[in-house]
């Protein structure tokens, strides 16, 4: 049974080590794509009306119909991935395990040896601004894997993180050089 970590992270010890889980952040998001979603069906009732009625039966209007399709995907999966995801950590001395879950249904699972994991790593908050514009970035937990950046957890705040942090800490164990690195906003 989970227990509370810190915050809205959730925890429990294993047989072989510790299973966290991390639900997903709630912001403005998910109003605006609520927002979204609104116009969407109410501009895809018009397209398919005009379709099915026989009166707009042209290529561009069935391309429409397949954009609005595509656009609906897209807008209730970020939707139900900030209204219901979580991402499930399960980490012992061997392995680390993270499971992406929508509503308890598994959506991406990987794994990794812990031997090739390195530069576990807090990422505070900040504001981008570049020649791909600009735009707030959330805090987020980190670790190298095979080379590759990986995301833990995100939108979490600093006492989260480091609780986080420790209790990774408990289970695989860092050599100096790959030791973890807090970077908290100063």
């Amino acid at each position: 049974m989970l227990g509370n970590l810190a915050g809205r992270l959730n925890w429990e010890r294993t047989e072989q080590g510790i299973l966290i889980e991390i639900p997903s952040p709630l912001d403005w998001k998910e109003l605006f794509l609520a927002g979204c979603l609104v116009f969407w069906i109410v501009g895809g009732v018009y397209m398919g009306q005009k379709w099915l009625d026989g009166t707009d039966q042209s290529t561009s209007n069935l391309y429409g119909l397949a954009g609005w399709v595509v656009c609906g995907c897209i807008f209730v999966g970020c939707l139900s991935w900030g209204l219901g995801g979580t991402t499930r950590v399960a980490l012992t001395a061997a392995e680390m395990t993270i499971q992406r879950r929508v509503f308890g249904v598994e959506v991406l699972t990987r794994t990794f040896q812990t031997s090739r994991m390195e530069n576990l790593r807090y990422i505070a908050p900040y504001w981008v601004n570049n020649a791909d514009g600009a735009g707030y970035t959330r805090s987020k937990v980190c670790i190298t894997a095979n080379g590759w950046s990986r995301t833990l957890a995100s939108g979490v705040s600093e006492d989260e993180a480091k609780v986080l942090m420790d209790r990774i800490m408990e289970v695989c164990y860092f050599p100096q050089s790959r030791s973890p690195q807090f970077n908290a906003p100063r």
